[in-house]
């Protein structure tokens, strides 16, 4: 079965790219990324285990609802997606001083989890416990780094902190290619980044957002700017030091985490998707649905969040979508390691609705993309670029999971008329 999971994602590629043939299509980005999650499932290395045909047929099925609505999407006018009131004068640009001001109350925040992690390193922890209390909820009061944390300051971080911490690549990269570059922007998003890195034990998540995230912004830029190439050889050695730094600093805290070679950590990172979210059927098959409360856990969460702070009863369909999330981060056996998290969006979309939840979530992810695109494409400005992105780092993230579960990426859309001001003139 996975054969043929394998040969329908990948004609489904092919006929996603006929009809866009650009990489910043967050469609083609999704069937790239899971093209490379089932051929590693395919040839098998690592011991990794091998999943279900119920578990690929699931899978078939989410593949074919997104190609249909990406095709909706790119034919269709029947459902609008807006991006602010309609003004054929206006464009989009990054309202600095509200980022400015975010940057630094981030910093405050992150250095107080830096020095808590400073304090567990020197008490004798490894950078992969840290990373294992991160597992942790809040509430359980099992994380020591969270520990210290008031229910007020926990609120601030999950709407505000956390959310734009989720942005500011795509900030950063807007800035970084857009038509007002900010050298201090860009350091000071750096700063964060290291500082974020810390704070989570290590993580190398971060930093792969954050070159993916450059990545795909070059790509959009590239047909819609004059970009001076030359500024590019100028400083090909900055460039070059980076990338180096980047892989350097990926490769380290790899070695710092696990014992395994880092081709192997690269393949289960993608690989292991599959092999968990077939561990999980089982129990999916038998548990209640949560009927969309689960596919949109992100935005839900906020008012249960401060009814739960206020000491007030939450419904019961909310409770069980937290369990669900809280629950993926179980360690499985899939191969030669156990692994957590990593369950794909089917995990989720299936606990939400069984197999109408994976044809309804896919198809509308599909559908969004192919609006937000074909937006973006007819229509440039800062704003449509940056909720493009954020739909491509869902789409990259897919082999861990559906992103809008989460406060901070669901949030990163509703906080563009804070980030973004209106320009009426053109230029």
């Amino acid at each position: 079965m996975v054969y043929f999971a394998f040969a329908i994602c990948i004609l489904l590629l092919i006929l996603s790219l006929r009809k866009s043939k650009n990489l910043y299509n967050p469609v083609i980005v999704f069937y790239i990324v899971w093209t490379i999650i089932l051929f590693f499932n395919l040839i098998g290395a690592y011991r990794i285990n091998k999943a279900s045909t119920i578990t690929y047929y699931y899978i078939i099925v989410g593949l074919i609802s997104l190609f249909l609505g990406n095709i909706v999407g790119q034919n269709s006018k029947l459902f609008h997606v807006s991006f602010g009131r309609k003004n054929n004068d206006a464009r989009y640009t990054v309202r600095y001083s509200i980022v400015y001001f975010l940057m630094l109350v981030s910093a405050i925040f992150l250095a107080l989890d830096v020095i808590e992690v400073i304090k567990a390193l020197f008490s004798g922890n490894s950078l992969a416990v840290i990373r294992t209390w991160y597992t942790a909820t809040f509430s359980s009061g099992e994380n020591p780094i969270e520990a210290r944390r008031g229910v007020i300051e926990q609120v601030i971080r999950v709407i505000i902190i956390e959310p734009f911490l989720c942005a500011l690549p795509v900030l950063c990269a807007i800035n970084l290619y857009g038509e007002k570059k900010n050298n201090k922007f860009i350091c000071g998003a750096i700063c964060l980044l290291i500082l974020n890195v810390i704070a989570s034990g290590g993580g190398r998540l971060s930093i792969l957002t954050y070159a993916f995230t450059f990545i795909f912004a070059f790509f959009i830029y590239k047909k819609r700017l004059n970009i001076d190439y030359s500024i590019i050889k100028k400083y090909k050695k900055w460039i070059l030091s980076f990338s180096v730094v980047g892989i350097i600093a990926v490769s380290y805290l790899t070695m710092k985490r696990a014992a395994t070679g880092i081709f192997e950590e690269i393949y289960y990172y993608f690989g292991m998707c599959i092999p968990l979210f077939d561990r999980w059927i089982p129990y999916i098959q038998k548990s209640a649905h949560t009927y969309g409360v689960l596919g949109g856990f992100g935005l839900i969460r906020i008012p249960f969040l401060i009814l739960e702070g206020l000491g007030f009863q939450v419904p019961q369909n909310y409770e069980l979508a937290q369990s669900y999330i809280i629950q993926a981060n179980q360690f499985y056996n899939v191969g030669a390691r156990s692994g957590n998290s990593f369950v794909s969006p089917f995990y989720y979309l299936l606990l939400d609705g069984g197999v109408v939840g994976i044809i309804i979530g896919m198809f509308l992810f599909g559908y969004v993309s192919a609006v937000t695109y074909r937006k973006a494409k007819r229509d440039f400005d800062e704003k449509k670029v940056y909720f493009l992105i954020l739909l491509i780092q869902a789409a990259i993230l897919s082999f861990i999971r559906w992103q809008f579960i989460g406060t901070a990426f669901a949030m990163a859309f509703v906080y563009s008329f804070i980030f973004f001001t209106k320009n009426n003139k053109k230029g």
